[in-house]
């Protein structure tokens, strides 16, 4: 009994450690587009990209209408030093956007500016690294 006792416990220990193994690997996808939701046949992406020494947030939206939408949503960060989840300083937008995809090729893109998010604008206070994104509170409606 003791032995089935201790090889339980010893696959239970090694399935944690092989678990958070798994998620320490997934966990930085820097230079990846993530999907994160769709809403009204609207699909929103994010990925973290360096820029200038410094993480910021690329957003791509891509809407699969036949019309122009328009969608607002509020950012969610994962940030060091905080380490936990935080609403950014400018975290409610409002857009609207044509039919097709609409995305930030790079940190310094000055067509789809409202498509980046830098740390500034996470915490105006302070410095901090993001280190994840979500969002919320996604609301698109067709323009009239």
């Amino acid at each position: 009994m003791k032995q089935k006792n201790i090889l339980l416990l010893l696959l239970l220990l090694f399935c944690g450690f092989a678990y958070s193994q798994i998620n320490a690997a997934l966990a930085d996808k820097t230079g990846t587009w993530i999907l994160d939701k769709t809403v009204k046949n609207v699909v929103f992406y994010h990925k973290i990209e360096k820029c200038n020494n410094q993480k910021v947030v690329l957003i791509k939206l891509d809407n699969r209408n036949a019309y122009n939408v328009d969608i607002s949503w509020d950012n969610i960060f994962t940030t060091s030093p905080h380490g936990s989840s935080i609403d950014g300083f400018k975290s409610d937008h409002k857009l609207r956007i044509p039919e097709g995809e609409s995305f930030a090729t790079n940190c310094n893109d000055l067509k789809f500016k409202e498509l980046i998010i830098h740390s500034s604008d996470v915490d105006p206070a302070r410095p901090v690294e993001i280190l994840s994104f979500n969002v919320k509170n996604i609301v698109v409606n067709k323009v009239l």
